[in-house]
């Protein structure tokens, strides 16, 4: 009788387990096909709107979407200037660190490097302005001189 009761409560348990599972499945792929149905509609409307506003107004339309394009180059922008200042102020870190250990050591130095690359191919900056700026903020640091071997 108790291996009986096993098995019926193993069988259950694999049937409700089974039926969750397609219980899933079904519930995936009806959102799955909501979401497309919504991307569907919502471009309906968006393209029948724009033909609306194109024909009422097309100069403010034109208006309207020139900010938009403004405000996503700006974002882009900001986004590399974020970029741009977050490598600069890993230079300063990077020096106050030195000074703290009290000693510059070659892991600073590829440290210092990768940085320097990072503005001169990411950031577009001047190969000549990155060692200038390396130099001045090395150069803080009391006995210790920038070397660049290219230069």
């Amino acid at each position: 009788m108790l291996e009986m009761r096993k098995r019926f409560f193993i069988i259950a348990l694999n049937i409700s387990q089974a039926l969750i599972s397609f219980n899933e499945s079904c519930f995936a792929f009806v959102d799955l096909c909501l979401t497309k149905l919504k991307t569907f509609v919502n471009f309906v409307i968006a393209s029948i709107s724009y033909f609306f506003l194109r024909n009422i107004n097309s100069q403010r339309l034109r208006y309207y979407e020139n900010i938009v394009k403004q405000t996503q180059q700006n974002s882009t922008n900001v986004k590399q200037q974020q970029i741009e200042l977050d490598l600069l102020t890993s230079v300063q870190k990077l020096r106050d660190h030195a000074v703290r250990e009290g000693d510059w050591t070659d892991n600073h130095s590829i440290a210092l490097e990768a940085i320097g690359n990072a503005l001169i191919q990411e950031m577009d900056w001047e190969e000549d302005l990155v060692h200038q700026y390396l130099k001045e903020v090395v150069e803080t640091i009391p006995g210790l001189y920038y070397g660049n071997e290219e230069a």
